[in-house]
Parts: structure tokens; C-alpha cells; sequence
């Protein structure tokens, strides 16, 4: 439609000019529509590699961190928890825990430090404090389970304790295994 409306306009320019004698000027050609030139780009300056920065983005810090904190808490609760004896200084921690407190913090602040070194120390750090953590963990476990009785390694009324009458010495299943009844074979006691 645009087309048949531009050649329409000079012929009907061209009839009120025929009449009054003006000279027409024909419509100078339509111009070719051309994509506008990209700006021009100016080269970034080559990257340099900065010491201490990892190349991946995994960022083991955060783990240790996590298994630091973890491994803080579950030492610092196991006294509480099993509601040790607070002494006449009225904390429930003895010496051993602070020193094990202590011990545990400079252990995964070098961790951290092992960490920030790159990829593959970062992720033997992290695995090593994953290992220290399950060690931290199934040792705060063993330290309540024995404190609160929870498996009930105590005596009961089946369980043959105290000493030995057969002489043996302790360890050897001597608390399992009753004396000796008139030179005939040891006697077993059922341990449950």
C-alpha cells in the first residue's frame, strides 16, 4: 500500500504544476536501509591469575567451618548432657574437655589455612575434618552412652559379676563363667 501511495504523489504533484507551468523536481530515490556499524570494542587487558584465589568456585572454608562448629558443639554439650559433677567451681567442665576444646580449634584453624591453598588441599582438608568430626562425634556418643546407662551395661539379675571363683584372672570370661562344681567342667552362665 505504501508503495502505490509514493508513485500516486508524483503524478499528482506533477498535474497542479502542468497547470500553473512550474517546473516539477522528481522525488529523489528511496535510500537502502543499512545496519548501523557496531561501536568498536576496545581489547580488555589480559587477565593475571591472583595468588590465593581457588580456580573452582567449591569453597571448602565453608566446610570446615561447618565441621568446626559441629565438632565445638558436641564437645562442649557432652558435659552438660550427661550432667557431670560440677565440683566446688560449679562448671560442669573438667580439664580434659578445655584442653580438648583447645586442641580441636587449633586443629581446624590449620585445616582452614590447608583450605585456602587451592582445590586439592582444600578438599583433603575438608575429608581430614570430616574424619576428625565423625571421631569427635563417636567419641561424645561412647562418653554419654556409658555417663546415662543407655545400653544398660550395668548388673542385672542375669549377669554374673564381681570375682572369679575359679581362679582365672579378669578378662579371661571369668564373670561369665562360674566355678567349678565338684571337678566337673565350668559352668556358663547365660550373659542376658
Amino acid at each position: 500500500m505504501t508503495v502505490a501511495a509514493v508513485e500516486a504523489a508524483p503524478a499528482a504533484e506533477a498535474a497542479p504544476a502542468a497547470s500553473s507551468g512550474a517546473r516539477v523536481r522528481p522525488l529523489p530515490p528511496p535510500r537502502p536501509i543499512r545496519p548501523s556499524p557496531a561501536p568498536r570494542r576496545t581489547p580488555r587487558p589480559a587477565r593475571r591469575p591472583t595468588l590465593g584465589t581457588p580456580r573452582s568456585h567449591t569453597n571448602y572454608q565453608g566446610i570446615i567451618l561447618a565441621e568446626f562448629v559441629t565438632a565445638i558443639l558436641l564437645t562442649a554439650a557432652t558435659p552438660i548432657a550427661a550432667n557431670k559433677n560440677t565440683g566446688r567451681n560449679g562448671s560442669p567442665y573438667a580439664a580434659t574437655d578445655v584442653a580438648q576444646l583447645a586442641a580441636l580449634t587449633l586443629l581446624y584453624l590449620i585445616l582452614a589455612l590447608v583450605s585456602a591453598a587451592g582445590r586439592s588441599p582444600g578438599k583433603f582438608a575438608a575429608m581430614f575434618g570430616g574424619l576428625i568430626l565423625l571421631g569427635v562425634g563417636l567419641g561424645e556418643a561412647t562418653t554419654i552412652a556409658k555417663t546415662l546407662n543407655i545400653f544398660g551395661g550395668g548388673s542385672g539379675p542375669g549377669l554374673a559379676t564381681g570375682s572369679s571363683t575359679s581362679g582365672e584372672a579378669e578378662g579371661s570370661a571369668g564373670p561369665l563363667l562360674g566355678g567349678t562344681s565338684a571337678g566337673g567342667p565350668p559352668q556358663v552362665r547365660p550373659a542376658f
